[in-house]
């Protein structure tokens, strides 16, 4: 026994294929907007967390900046203290140099002065008392004559 498909099936099961079709399309069409609305929301959050991170960089950068000029502000006292104290010993050497040097001079323009005949200073001094003390003895003699 074979069914015989009547005229009035036909029609009834093409407009369920059509409704389940349209059914179909329906959901693919909600399917892709809800994949849409996805993907607009995962890219407004990666361009939130983006913007976040990038003033986080800016953050740092800044902090690190300031850090840098720190470090370079001490490095430069540092530099200036370690040169002071070095210019320091250096003019305490040379002080202490030049004093050594400045006798040295003396003694040998006055050994060159010596050979010469030139009286030192030692000598012109004792002169100064010697004669002094004449000077007394004439003044003494004038008074007893």
């Amino acid at each position: 026994m074979s069914k015989k498909i009547t005229k009035t099936a036909q029609p009834k099961a093409a407009a369920k294929k059509a409704a389940v079709a349209k059914t179909d399309q329906n959901l693919l069409i909600g399917k892709g907007r809800e994949i849409a609305l996805a993907a607009a929301g995962a890219a407004a959050l990666v361009r939130k967390q983006g913007e976040k991170l990038f003033g986080n960089f800016i953050g740092e950068s800044k902090q690190l900046q300031k850090q840098a000029g720190k470090l370079a502000s001490n490095l430069v006292t540092d530099v200036q203290e370690q040169a002071n104290g070095v210019i320091a010993q250096v003019k305490s050497a040379t002080s202490a140099n030049l004093g050594w040097v400045g006798e040295k001079a003396q003694d040998q323009v006055g050994k060159v002065l010596n050979r010469l005949g030139v009286p030192s200073k030692a000598d012109v001094t004792q002169l100064a008392r010697r004669v002094e003390e004449l000077h007394k003895q004439v003044k003494l003699l004038k008074k007893a004559a």
